[in-house]
């Protein structure tokens, strides 16, 4: 029997490191106090890309060629590449053709662009999943995740200036014969009705091309995010009664880096200890779709996981989908 597990991970960082103050005092200056705003996300500081430089199909990159390099590996060892993000920077052609061309890919490849928002990446991770149980002759697959989403963002919007931060993220998936690692199961949970709160652009691509550049920003009506704690705890335990495992089976928590306060709700949902979760937000700002990898990278650094536990993805798109995997890693 074949499993499929994650060979390995890597994250490019936007190179310009940025601390909380510098938005506090850059709101101050539009008479907004965002302290407690930022208190709740708990953030501390952002890695942010320079666009003269860097942008999401770069950092994609980036990070992918170390990737490659660390395991010995090149473009045309990999079967399916997947881009992963909400902020690409071409729709034409996808970012994975282009990626497929600066790692000299293999002719065979299978290459798709992937968008479910801040949800992307694990949706493709499981999607690549399902592929490769399908094909058994497919080996290897390779998954990025970027976002550069402060490019996004107007500086008079406290709600979306201050929050993100811009990053790439790399895995490679391998088909293994070993089970003491390896994807285990998935679950969603999806709700459109209150798709209108967030946009990007605002009122589409088909009225970007207006005197009105705010038209041209994200769009971004608070809303209250209690609502998720239930839906995530709802799902994992779907996962852990369908597969036979105890939250007690869990090491680890890899989920939505967006706000501190969320990751504590859903600490409290579970009845877990906040150990349990990973947090990086508050080091690396929100870097949507890519989010819950780059918590399983810290965490591999961090040395709070090994090979062979059990542990849990999760994430929300907007506005709204869950997407939560079980997997050892």
């Amino acid at each position: 029997m074949t499993n499929i597990k994650i060979r390995g991970i890597e994250v490019q960082r936007g190179q310009n490191v940025v601390y909380a103050d510098s938005y506090i005092e850059h709101f101050k200056k539009q008479g907004k106090n965002i302290e407690r705003l930022l208190e709740g996300y708990g953030r501390e500081q952002y890695y942010i890309a320079d666009r003269e430089k860097e942008n999401t199909l770069s950092l994609g990159y980036e990070a992918t060629k170390v990737l490659l390099e660390k395991e010995g590996l090149k473009g045309e060892d990999i079967d399916i590449i997947v881009f992963c993000s909400q902020s690409p920077e071409y729709l034409i052609p996808s970012q994975a053709v282009i990626l497929h061309g600066l790692i000299e890919g293999s002719r065979k490849a299978q290459v798709m662009d992937i968008n479910v928002n801040c949800a992307g990446m694990l949706t493709g991770f499981d999607t690549v999943v399902q592929i490769m149980q399908a094909k058994s002759y497919l080996k290897r697959a390779l998954i990025v995740g970027a976002e550069c989403l402060t490019f996004t963002t107007t500086d008079k919007d406290e709600y979306t200036y201050p929050i993100f931060g811009d990053a790439g993220c790399a895995v490679i998936l391998e088909r293994t014969k070993e089970q003491e690692s390896g994807f285990i199961d998935s679950t969603y949970r999806t709700d459109g009705k209150t798709w209108g709160l967030v946009t990007y652009p605002q009122k589409g691509f088909s009225q970007c091309v207006t005197e009105k550049v705010e038209e041209l920003y994200m769009k971004w009506t608070p809303f209250d995010a209690d609502f998720v704690a239930g839906y995530m705890k709802d799902a994992l335990i779907e996962l852990l009664d369908r597969n036979a495992y105890t939250l007690e089976d869990i090491k680890l928590v890899c989920s939505s880096q967006y706000a501190l306060g969320l990751v504590e709700n859903c600490s409290k949902a579970l009845d877990v200890p906040r150990d349990k979760f990973i947090y990086i937000g508050n080091e690396y700002g929100y870097t949507g779709t890519s989010s819950p990898f780059i918590a399983l990278y810290e965490a591999i650094k961090e040395k709070r996981i090994q090979r062979g536990d059990l542990i849990n993805m999760w994430t929300v798109g907007t506005h709204w989908t869950i997407v939560s995997i079980l997997m050892k890693y």
